[in-house]
């Protein structure tokens, strides 16, 4: 009897994520844009930009665009973009389009008291502040590759270098993956547990996890380690 109620409140949990995960691919935007003609759009920089050699790859919404890597760019900055857009259905329910070096206006704001409170956009200036930091006191490719642990950041990394890593197999330490979640974790739990009861110390090993992922981008590798790392935390409070 016991195992037959556990069984059932199993389906009905993955009931549940079942029409959660169809309800947000329905819940989409359908976005249609015109394609090979002359377009202008305005919208923010939704991820925090990377850079790949003399180029800088830019994501506004659903629009991918690479241009030049100066002036540089920023996550929420309010851009007016003009230029072709390139399409492709990626699946049924997610249309990316691309534009290649179109001309970009960055589109100046009132800073107001919700702007200047954007956590994610000061997570994301600090971790700006670190690599640089990091560039100035470490020459190449040691800075690269402690950037690469920490926060999983490849773009400036030498070819020469990332080759190497690729012929050895150890590409992975510099992504933002479960490997970098356990260490911060791990990290966190040790030094919380000096000063704080399991309980607590565990709360807010959660948070830490959370403000890394989204330090790190919220990349897809770093969410599912973070959410991994949430259910085994969680698992421990129980």
């Amino acid at each position: 009897m016991f195992t037959t109620k556990l069984k059932m409140k199993w389906w009905f949990i993955s009931l549940l994520f079942l029409v959660f995960f169809l309800w947000r691919l329905l819940s989409l935007p359908k976005l249609s844009l015109p394609e090979n003609q002359p377009v202008k759009i305005i919208g923010r920089v939704t991820k925090q930009p990377y850079l790949k050699g003399s180029y800088q790859i830019i994501n506004v919404g659903s629009v991918l665009i690479t241009t030049n890597r100066f002036p540089g760019y920023f996550y929420g900055d309010r851009l007016m973009l003009a230029g072709e857009l390139k399409k492709q259905v990626i699946n049924p329910f997610l249309t990316q389009y691309f534009a290649f070096f179109p001309t970009i206006q960055k589109i100046k704001e009132e800073k107001n008291l919700v702007s200047q409170r954007n956590f994610i956009r000061w997570l994301l200036k600090t971790r700006g502040q670190v690599e640089g930091n990091l560039n100035q006191l470490l020459p190449e490719p040691q800075a690269s590759l402690l950037l690469g642990v920490i926060f999983g950041v490849k773009s400036q990394m030498p070819e020469n270098f990332w080759q190497n890593l690729r012929k050895t197999g150890t590409l992975h330490l510099v992504v933002a993956s479960g490997q970098n979640v356990v260490l911060v974790s791990g990290f966190l739990m040790n030094v919380l547990l000096w000063f704080l009861k399991r309980k607590v110390a565990i709360f807010f090993s959660l948070l830490g996890i959370l403000v890394y992922v989204l330090m790190v981008g919220a990349e897809a590798p770093a969410v599912r380690a973070g959410l991994m790392a949430t259910m085994i935390s969680v698992g421990q409070l129980f």
